[in-house]
């Protein structure tokens, strides 16, 4: 079974601000990322199609896939309807039923790619969240950090309504003007926003292993967003909500809030030991995602796909 994570042969993968897709997203499940000009493409079982492809590119990629022997998979991201105009998601949805092609789900299937797989006859999805890799994770050391937490993300009510509640306190609530450190979203240069600061990548978990804290919001979908595993591997207590797929998570590996401003300041100032509570988010992480365990899942979800 060869499989292949198929890149853009236009887009230029240095600007992303994170490991959410091109070579790195295919490494983390163990697959060689090559171009779709490379001769590798012809030689595969499998092909997993990256979601950064230029519309320019999807007229030919459209003719090789009608035209492959192989099971191809179209990897989506984003599952908001609102992106249905945009190319990728034109170019996916015409493709939703076409022979050997199914979905690559970073996220559980929500609104665009719900509505799809469940109106689709033959095309199907493979989830594929982000693997969890224990060589990233930062000391724990708790003792020299921050007893503060990191706020960090974009702030829009609609879309991550809990994040923007904890913003609007750090603001305007006098104990969180100490206990809240905040950091702007740095924009995605690779859609020709200006990146506004340097704190991405592995320079943003070093930026989190300073706090004992840090927020986390799922949005209103309760998504597995990258944020999960970045505060995991930088060592830090979880406050805020999970995603659907962690509601098994052990209370004493995260701080739960939703409304209560009081409460979550008492259990931010208890003395209990978060190195403990930031060590079992860890486990709980190792445990769910790690990448011995999230490859050997993308193989039988594949051996089942026709």
């Amino acid at each position: 079974m060869k499989i292949l994570y198929v890149l853009s042969n236009v887009f230029d993968y240095a600007k992303l601000i994170s490991g959410d897709a091109g070579p790195a997203f295919g490494a983390d499940y163990g697959l060689r990322a090559v171009p779709l000009n490379s001769h590798e493409v012809e030689e595969a079982d499998y092909l997993i199609f990256d979601n950064r492809f230029h519309a320019e590119e999807l007229g030919d990629l459209a003719k090789y896939i009608k035209r492959s022997k192989a099971i191809i998979l179209l990897k989506v991201v984003d599952p908001h309807y609102r992106n249905r105009d945009s190319s990728w998601y034109r170019f996916v949805a015409e493709l939703v039923d076409h022979p050997k092609v199914h979905l690559a789900l970073t996220y559980s299937e929500t609104e665009f790619t719900a509505l799809h797989l469940r109106a689709a006859e033959r095309t199907q999805g493979v989830f594929m969240p982000y693997v969890y890799n224990e060589g990233e994770e930062r000391p724990l050391e708790h003792a020299g950090r921050k007893h503060c937490v990191a706020l960090s993300g974009s702030m829009n009510s609609s879309d991550y309504p809990l994040r923007t509640k904890m913003r609007l306190m750090s603001k305007a609530f006098p104990p969180f003007w100490w206990l809240v450190r905040h950091l702007d979203h740095p924009g995605y240069p690779d859609i020709g926003q200006p990146l506004t600061h340097q704190t991405i990548g592995s320079d943003y978990i070093n930026w989190l292993a300073h706090h004992k804290f840090a927020f986390v919001c799922s949005s209103r979908y309760r998504l597995e967003f990258l944020k999960y595993r970045e505060v995991a591997y930088a060592g830090c207590v979880p406050i805020g909500d999970l995603p659907y797929t962690f509601l098994d998570c052990p209370e004493d590996a995260h701080i739960s809030f939703r409304s209560n401003i009081l409460a979550l300041t008492r259990q931010i100032l208890a003395p209990d030991d978060t190195e403990a509570t930031a060590e079992s988010f860890r486990q709980f992480l190792r445990d769910r995602r790690g990448a011995a365990q999230m490859q050997k899942r993308l193989i039988h979800q594949l051996a089942r796909l026709s």
